[in-house]
């Protein structure tokens, strides 16, 4: 799911310069973007309780994504974290 997000938001990037510039702040997302990601996760079901909340675990998998195909995109490995 990450991925897929991280893909469609990287389409929607005027600037590719910006690319570079994200893949240094690992492992922090800013924060709009972060929260985007998770509207994008929760919109497409994975909601993983009952309250409508993404579980702490979710979110790691889902940012760890991201933070995949951000390093394909520019080449840069970036480790798991909180693993």
């Amino acid at each position: 799911m990450g991925q897929v997000f991280a893909r469609r938001w990287v389409e929607r990037l005027g600037d590719q310069s910006h690319l570079q510039k994200l893949s240094g702040m690992y492992p922090r997302i800013p924060h709009r973007v972060d929260g985007e990601l998770l509207r994008y996760a929760a919109r497409f079901g994975l909601l993983a309780h009952k309250d409508d909340q993404i579980d702490e675990r979710d979110r790691y998998a889902i940012r760890a994504g991201f933070w995949k195909e951000i390093g394909v995109r520019t080449g840069v490995e970036h480790a798991p974290v909180g693993e």
